[in-house]
């Protein structure tokens, strides 16, 4: 199955508990067992929940029971066996049982020092032992405690339930515990439900116990001394009655602690994991409880961690928000307990609980007559299990485990390593292994062991040299050497003599040697302790001279390249090989270098060895003696040759090197060199000499096209492509055809006339470079044609010259059009001249040849002197009204060809003043600019109105125009619009018209205008009717009632009541605006009364104002807006102001209090100030009233009065859940008593 952090998944087991009977006592069994693997880290939690099941017992399967898997953490090699009460009355078959697995196979399991049984991986024993028994292997198991049925006798006889939990090894076990009660029967009998027993791992074992209440107050204490290893008491733990009341263990020695979480009889048996320092987790995930019928199970919990800030989280919401309820601190330990429960976390399918600090939290199913208990934490965050790696050959294992906790500690059979404080260690010998690590809380626990098994190598090596050689006897020297870690046995070195030799004689060191069989017996080789045998031959004529050596060994053997060496035994000689890495050359002086290799090819040492060589050059021997050359021994030699004039004519260099030594026996022993890349022997060394240029030339002017008249220059570049260098080039090129001026440079010279120039050497890869140039006269006609000759005495392999001559021909001027003539503006003062751009006509001339590049030139004078017109684009008339230029046309070759474009200045309208207008606003910001357009054309004949524009830029470029004209929007008081006006031949000026935009008369008065009267009907202040305008530039026209009156300015004073009328008038030529209002008189409201009319806890409850006296009334409820509407509904239970005045202000304000009758819909009871208890208050006054409060199912939990402080939340002072719950009240209204039901929602 896949499952992640944020998803657990449950895996239900196939089957019917009736059906399964339940495992023996004392029988091996191969299915059992249950191995869960992952490839990440999980947590792993079995629930049984068949307990009373219709057919399930203890003959069975008999639940319920939690077991919360240690994981790796789990793993041990000795456990201390135990329950949570030392009294087994109840227990099914007297005893409790303890199961043991193994995780490798042929694991030896103990008990007490005496042989269990003998378990491979995955095998189980289900057995019974005495309290504090000892449980031990010698590889890791895991081990659990419980029983088929346990039925605690403080519930007469009631209660039966299975048990199980897993027990922790003793290298896990702490000093530190909390334990908690659950909701078990109360009592301290030895039969009790709620105990604890605890058990020393060590002799002279001191436990003092400290007892709280469930407040975490100390309430008693207690201290036991256990005398020997698996000695025990039983403990009966908090105040033997309430739940989370709590007892604080503390020893001065490892203890295991069995404890029992119960609800009445039902109880489950847990392990109880360690506090303090590095035990605990920061993340616990879990699932709900259910039963055996897919049902939701209650249950509650408690974390215990040592911080009284830190904050736990419950699925991401910080616990004590959630539930409400806040940590507990017990007593001066430290620690502090969170509480929390299935229904005040939210009855979450996952329960996901987490925190920066270390926490140990158990969770305990009880209820609907089950009970399942465990610990969600880590007894410490030991290092991983260490991971065995092997050499590649075999015969080292290192370990490793989790990175990241230096120092460490690694353990063999519980005995600490020396030295071995690394992430690794290589192994010495075969046991368990453990480690430990340092957390920034302290040491971590020892990891789970491993058993490992440590394999024994050896390196054995034999070594064969010729020792020494008289005449034609040779003495070999075998020598066997165990380079390894471990010694061996049963060593033997083969070494049979070949067909080259006979044998003389043997002696060995130790051992004997058989020479008709070749074997040295040398039997057991320790390490670093080398023997030999010293083997003495007659060299024959012919026959195999490799005389070779073997070993061998019981151990394995890492590395067998060593287990075989060869010597060959020689008379006194000398091998001498001369190559020559680079076999051709091309030029005299060049160096021939060369790699000689001497080599002792006799089994004697040679002295004075001398190389010498007629042939190479002085001094470059190196080196040239060798003082000694051991056998076998190669040297390398390099020398040199100079390649001479000689060299070059005969064509190659031979080369042949001569060495002499002196043997032993003061024998000249002298050889001559071999060249290696021939199948000759002894032939001496030979390198070709060869000469050949390969001359290159390329002649360009960079152009395919000349002009008469002009000059023409040549580049001339002479390359050498080699390999030899060229000598005595002669480079020459003569004038060509019909030319008679030409000039010349390179190579260091120069001069006028034909080229003749003679090169001394050119080197391989060099290049030499000359310019040509030619004056090509102005009536030169055809094709232009230069030829360059370049030769050398030097072999050349390719006399072709492709790129040796050049030829242009004579150019064609481009195709041009002569062009309308240029008419243009008289822009500013009327004198005829202007500035004009003269590229508006490139394209006409050449007729849309973009490549051509066009000039203009003033007259025939300026094209003569080569002076074009500088700024084309920006040029200004140099003759009045008409002038004619010269227009030059030069194509890509420089080829030309001319015509003429003729300029006229044609005069302009005279600039008109802007015209200024106002504007009335009539139609929504759009105006008609056409309106203007006689007065914009002035009086100058001839003139049109060209378009109207927003900006004189537009206007002079004639584009974008506005358009309609006669619709356009200004948006803001004034606006400038430019107008083009042109005369017949396009020449315009741009006038500004400018508008002034009038807005139209909008009068806006008030709807009506008060005129407040006194108690005695006197006016206390007239209305003023005010229209907003001012009183020059407008006129104005009042009427009352209809009638003329004879006020004519902006406002009126009046006091009568009736309507009034005002007109006012533009001078702009806007038209009229009409305006009405109403004088209202009134004295303000006389009277006042508002009450119920919806009844007591209505729906909607309503209230109705009624008010008298004259004028316009507006209501108000409360603090709330004012209205017309003399009713509110949905008005909130308790006392109210109502309110009323006079919409205009006159007279005063009457308020009035009304009582609504209603109940709150929810409260929240978390001691915030805010709703933390409910009643109906506003029954208060009612003395008789009394209110019932139910929870869904009907049953009363409380009788309040209104006129009290109402209900708390709580039952029996215990916090309800949020939830719904109802309510009946009796009260009294219109003198009748009346009873109400309804109900409301406690939120926490």
């Amino acid at each position: 199955m896949s499952v992640t952090a944020a998803a657990p998944v449950s895996y239900r087991f196939v089957g019917n508990p009736v059906n399964t009977p339940r495992n023996n006592t004392n029988t091996n069994y191969n299915d059992r067992g249950l191995i869960v693997t992952a490839t990440g880290p999980v947590a792993v939690n079995m629930r049984n929940i068949a307990s009373d099941t219709p057919g399930t017992s203890v003959t069975n399967i008999k639940g319920n029971a939690s077991l919360v898997s240690f994981g790796n953490e789990g793993l041990g090699l000795s456990f201390r066996l135990g329950y949570y009460r030392s009294s087994y009355t109840g227990i099914y078959g007297g005893a409790p049982l303890y199961a043991v697995m193994a995780v490798q196979d042929a694991t030896v399991v103990s008990l007490n020092g005496v042989v269990l049984t003998t378990l491979n991986a995955g095998q189980s024993r289900l057995f019974t032992a005495p309290m504090g028994a000892l449980l031990s292997a010698d590889k890791a198991v895991v081990a659990n405690t419980g029983t088929y049925g346990d039925t605690p006798q403080a519930c007469g006889g009631n209660g039966e339930d299975g048990s199980v939990d897993q027990i922790a090894p003793v290298n896990k076990l702490g000093m530190l515990y909390m334990l908690v009660r659950g909701n078990g029967t109360a009592g301290t009998a030895p039969n009790h439900p709620e105990q604890s027993t605890i058990i020393a791992s060590q002799a002279n074992t001191v436990v003092n116990v400290i007892n709280y209440n469930a407040a975490g107050t100390q309430i008693s204490t207690a201290t036991y001394n256990l005398a020997n290893a698996g000695s025990y008491v039983s403990i009966h733990h908090g105040d033997a009655a309430t739940i989370y009341s709590s007892s604080f263990v503390s020893a001065d020695k490892p203890v295991v602690i069995y404890s029992a979480t119960a609800v009445d009889c039902e109880s489950d048996v847990s392990t109880v994991l360690p506090i303090g320092g590095c035990a605990g987790s920061t993340k616990i995930t879990t699932r709900k409880f259910i039963s055996y019928n897919n049902t939701n199970l209650s249950y509650f919990g408690y974390t215990i961690l040592e911080s009284a800030t830190e904050p736990v989280f419950i699925n991401g919401a910080n616990m004590e928000v959630v539930t409400g309820i806040s940590r507990i601190q017990i007593g001066t330990t430290g620690f502090y307990m969170i509480r929390f429960t299935n229904a005040n976390i939210g009855n979450p399918v996952v329960i996901k609980i987490t925190s920066a600090a270390r926490m140990t939290t158990s969770i305990i199913q009880q209820g609907e007559g089950f009970s399942m208990s465990g610990f969600f934490s880590a007894f410490n965050d030991s290092p991983s299990p260490p991971t065995e790696v092997i050499s590649p050959d075999m015969c080292q294992t290192t370990l490793s485990t989790t990175a990241g906790l230096s120092p460490y500690q690694w353990y063999l059979e519980g005995v600490a390593i020396p030295g071995a404080t690394a992430e690794t260690y290589d192994i010495q010998a075969s046991g368990n292994y453990t480690v430990i690590g340092t957390r920034s809380c302290g040491l971590t626990a020892p990891s789970a062991p491993v058993f490992v098994t440590h394999t024994t190598c050896s390196d054995l090596e034999v070594q064969k040299e010729v020792a020494a050689i008289a005449g034609n006897q040779a003495t070999f020297l075998i020598t066997a050497i165990n380079n390894g870690a471990n010694a061996d046995t049963n060593v033997v070195v083969t070494d049979l003599l070949p067909s080259g030799y006979t044998f003389v004689s043997a002696t060995p060191s130790v051992g004997t040697y058989t020479a008709t069989t070749g074997l040295w017996t040398i039997g057991n080789l320790a390490v670093n302790s080398p023997v030999t045998l010293v083997m003495v031959a007659t060299m024959n004529g012919t026959g195999d001279f490799v005389n070779s050596a073997t070993i061998t060994g019981t151990n394995p053997d890492p590395d067998p390249a060593n287990n075989t060496a060869q010597a060959i035994a020689h008379l006194s000689s000398m091998s001498l090989t001369k190559a020559a890495p680079q076999l051709i050359y091309y030029n005299e002086g060049e160096v021939v270098a060369y790699n000689l290799v001497l080599t002792n090819t006799g089994q004697t040492q040679l002295t004075a060895v001398t190389v010498t060589d007629t042939n190479a050059d002085a001094g470059s021997i190196n080196p040239a003696v060798i003082p000694v050359l051991a056998p076998g021994q190669s040297v390398t030699v390099t020398a040199t040759h100079t390649i001479t004039a000689a060299d070059v004519l005969v064509g190659s260099v031979s080369n042949q090197a001569t060495v002499t030594g002196q043997s032993p026996d003061a024998q000249a022993i002298t050889t001559i060199s071999d060249d290696p890349s021939t199948p000759a022997l002894l032939d001496p060394t030979i390198v070709t000499v060869t000469t050949a240029a390969d001359l290159v030339t390329v002649k360009t002017n960079n152009q395919t096209v000349y002009v008469p008249g002009s000059t023409v220059t040549y580049t001339i570049t002479i390359t050498n492509n080699g390999p030899s260098n060229a000598h005595d080039i002669q480079v020459t090129d003569a004038f060509p055809a019909g030319i008679t001026q030409m000039s010349w440079a390179g190579n260091g010279t120069g001069g006028t006339g034909a080229l003749s120039d003679v090169i001394p050497m050119l080197a391989n890869g060099s290049s030499s470079t000359y310019t040509v140039s030619i004056e090509v006269p102005d009536s030169y006609t055809g094709n232009l044609v230069n030829t360059v000759n370049v030769s050398s005495p030097t072999f050349d392999p390719d006399l072709s010259c492709p790129q040796c001559t050049d030829t242009d021909v004579q150019c064609t001027g481009p195709a041009v059009v002569t062009p309308q003539p240029l008419v243009v503006c008289d822009a500013g003062v009327q004198d005829g001249f202007t500035e004009v751009d003269l590229t508006q006509k490139n394209n006409a001339i050449t007729a849309g040849n973009a490549t051509l590049q066009v000039l203009y030139y003033a007259d025939a004078t300026a094209l003569a002197n080569g002076t074009p017109i500088a700024d084309a684009q920006h040029f200004t008339t140099t003759v009045a009204n008409s002038q004619t230029l010269i227009v030059e046309v030069i194509d890509a070759t420089g080829c030309k060809s001319y015509t003429t474009l003729e300029i006229q200045v044609i005069g302009s309208p005279a600039p008109l003043p802007p015209l200024v207008k106002d504007s009335c606003n009539v139609n929504q910001n759009s105006f008609d600019l056409t309106v203007y357009a006689a007065e914009l054309l002035g009086a100058q004949p001839g003139l049109t109105l060209a378009g109207y524009f927003t900006t004189l830029a537009n206007a002079q470029n004639g584009s974008p125009a506005i358009t309609p004209p006669n619709a356009y929007t200004i948006t803001g008081t004034n606006a400038t619009i430019y107008v083009r006006i042109e005369n017949a031949t396009g020449c315009y000026t741009v006038r500004e018209l400018r508008i002034t935009s009038i807005p139209p008369i909008m009068v806006d008065l008030e709807d009506s205008y008060p005129v407040c009267l006194d108690a005695n009907g006197n006016v206390m202040q007239n209305a003023i009717i005010d229209t907003g305008f001012p009183a020059t530039g407008y006129t104005f026209e009042w009427r009352y009632n209809g009638q003329l009156m004879s006020q004519n300015g902006p406002m009126i004073s009046v006091s009568a009541g009736g309507s009034y009328a005002v007109t006012i008038f533009s001078p702009y030529g806007c038209p009229s605006a009409t305006a009405t209002t109403t004088v209202v008189v009134s004295s303000g409201p006389e009277t006042f009364t508002a009450a119920v009319v919806s009844g007591y806890f209505s729906d909607d409850a309503t209230i109705q104002a009624v008010a008298t006296g004259t004028g316009d009334f507006v209501y108000w409820l409360d603090n709330g807006p004012e209205q017309y509407n003399n009713y509110f509904h949905h008005v909130s239970s308790g006392l109210h102001e109502v309110h009323v005045k006079d919409a205009q202000g006159c007279g005063h304000i009457i308020t009035v209090t009304v009582m609504v009758i209603d109940y709150p819909k929810y409260f929240t009871p978390n001691g915030d100030g805010y709703h933390d208890s409910w009643n109906i208050w506003s029954l208060r006054d009612q003395k008789a009233s009394i209110i019932y409060i139910f929870d869904r199912y009907e049953k009363l939990i409380t009788a309040i009065k209104p006129s009290g402080a109402g209900w708390d939340g709580n039952f029996n002072g215990q916090p309800l859940p949020s939830t719904d719950y109802w309510f009946k009240v009796i009260f009294t209204e219109n003198q009748s008593q009346r009873e109400f039901k309804a109900h409301f929602s406690l939120v926490r």
